[in-house]
């Protein structure tokens, strides 16, 4: 699993007082948390959650997030230590991710502190903080992390401690642990319609406040664990949004800060092999300029990541983890439910399989003929509906 980085020059902004718009773009690297203490959030609610009433403007919240620096947390916060040395939760190019607690009034609360280890990790994690900050705002969701404050003296961010692990990592032990039909996905057709749907149901949610994801994969999705009578459920939450971008007129966001080769969309894939110039919207497009910067995602990309997500969540595997050094090509012709079907789990994405009709438009080289999130939620609720 390859990353590409990405330059770290302040992107340019043009801001009109007749037309407010949209906000910003993300930076960086670093997986984001996996914590190991379920926490209550209720708490917290009234101080960060949905800030933008209906009566506001969406678009004029972005631009201020764009503008403004994020809010501070609302109390004190220190890095926890065990066997004195920090408690890691992960790590990338930009910043590290370290358990740490934040005392708001009589309360104390486990959080995930997100913190530079990079000179130019300080501006990256702002932005960051931009994108997550306006998020929570604009109305928090279970299944998206919540953010909690931006200590702006040392550019950390902090998050909700999400206990449990990657979607990634959990589909390989579901595969490793099957014993049943070898034509479901191997973390079950029903958990896979509810993943499936969770997911999608935010990302349908980030659309329609503005808000571009820009790093897809199964490991940046969290399976949160929640403790119930009968042992453990686990619900998806979405992390990293260092890549992402606000949707802000007249704003043109910086360039992607990392993408996943094994679940990055062709467009976004050939704009990095192209070098630096603004990604056409599909590889036959000749209207990128090598004038403008950078790949930029899109919210077809992050269908593109969503749908391959959910496609690696289905087999246990990444799609082209087989292929070695060829995978780039292989990812640059778009077709991954082909590729699937020529290999050991062609009978989970089979042509009449449940997978396959849902993933079906998701993918393919050419970005603006694939289907929009909302249809593919709209199925995801019709086969639900139907198993119900």
């Amino acid at each position: 699993m390859s990353k590409h980085g990405r330059s770290t020059s302040k992107p340019m902004l043009w801001v009109t007082t007749t037309s407010p718009t949209q906000s910003p773009a993300s930076t960086t690297p670093p997986r984001t948390p996996v914590g190991s203490i379920a926490t209550d959030w209720s708490s917290l609610s009234e101080i960060f959650d949905a800030k933008y009433t209906l009566g506001d403007s969406l678009a004029a919240a972005r631009q201020k997030a764009l503008l403004e620096m994020p809010p501070h947390p609302f109390g004190a916060y220190t890095e926890d230590v065990q066997c004195g040395s920090n408690i890691y939760l992960g790590s990338g190019v930009w910043s590290e991710v370290v358990r740490g607690t934040l005392a708001v009034g009589n309360e104390k609360i486990v959080v995930a502190i997100k913190k530079p280890c990079h000179p130019d990790g300080c501006e990256i994690l702002r932005d960051e903080a931009k994108i997550l900050s306006y998020i929570t705002g604009a109305g928090p969701r279970e299944s998206i992390v919540r953010f909690l404050g931006f200590d702006s003296l040392n550019a950390n961010i902090l998050m909700e401690c999400v206990t449990g692990m990657t979607l990634g990592k959990y589909s390989r032990r579901k595969k490793a642990e099957r014993r049943g039909t070898r034509s479901e996905p191997v973390i079950g057709l029903t958990e896979w319609l509810y993943v499936a749907k969770e997911l999608t149901d935010s990302f349908v949610h980030l659309k329609s406040i503005g808000v571009v994801h820009g790093d897809v994969t199964w490991n940046n999705i969290l399976m949160k664990e929640i403790r119930t009578e009968s042992g453990f459920q686990y619900t998806p939450v979405i992390i990293d949004f260092s890549s992402g971008n606000l949707e802000v007129q007249g704003y043109r966001p910086a360039a992607v800060s990392a993408t996943t080769t094994a679940f990055c969309s062709p467009e976004l894939l050939e704009a990095h092999i192209r070098g630096p110039i603004t990604p056409p919207q599909s590889p036959t497009d000749k209207s990128a300029t090598r004038d403008d910067p950078r790949p930029i995602p899109t919210y077809a990309s992050d269908l593109y990541g969503l749908a391959m997500t959910l496609l690696s969540a289905a087999i246990g595997s990444e799609v082209y983890e087989n292929a070695s050094r060829y995978a780039g090509i292989y990812a640059r012709q778009g077709q991954p439910l082909d590729w699937v079907r020529n290999g050991d789990a062609c009978l989970i994405v089979g042509v009449r399989s449940i997978v396959s009709k849902a993933l079906n438009g998701c993918f393919g080289r050419v970005a603006e003929k694939r289907v929009q999130v909302e249809e593919l939620r709209d199925r995801l609720n019709g086969y639900i509906e139907s198993a119900t």
